[in-house]
């Protein structure tokens, strides 16, 4: 069965410090050595007995970088990883643990603790894709 995909564009983005583009989100340094957290509300996939395969996310960061991700269905946290390199875009393949399906009507949160080592650093964000199968 092929792949189902359920994604947000940067402009979901939530959080202190965000703007918007046409492209995206930009999250604006709180400070040197500082990190923040920003939220993405995504949509549940159609088919509700698909697990999560894997996050990507598109994003580019000067002097800064995603260095936590968290997915949660509801209330219940799925996935909790650190990316390898979470200045440009990245992908994380799920666990065994984390290969869960929203077979529940819950809203889906991907929330990002982004760090930022200069006080002029800023952190794009253009789209958040969450990948499902069987």
């Amino acid at each position: 069965m092929a792949p189902v995909y359920a994604s947000a564009g940067g402009t979901a983005v939530v959080g202190s410090g965000v703007s918007y583009s046409q492209k995206g989100a930009v999250v604006a340094s709180p400070g040197a050595n500082e990190v923040t957290r920003v939220y993405v509300p995504v949509t549940n996939p159609q088919n509700t007995s698909d697990k999560l395969t894997k996050v990507s996310v598109e994003c580019l960061g000067t002097s800064a970088e995603a260095t936590e991700i968290y997915v949660y269905f509801g209330d219940k946290l799925i996935l909790d990883a650190n990316p390898t390199d979470g200045s440009k875009t990245f992908d994380i393949n799920t666990t065994t643990q984390s290969s869960q399906a929203d077979s529940q009507p819950y809203g889906i949160d991907v929330s990002m603790d982004v760090s930022f080592s200069s006080a002029a650093g800023t952190f794009e964000i253009y789209s958040v894709t969450l990948q499902f199968g069987s």
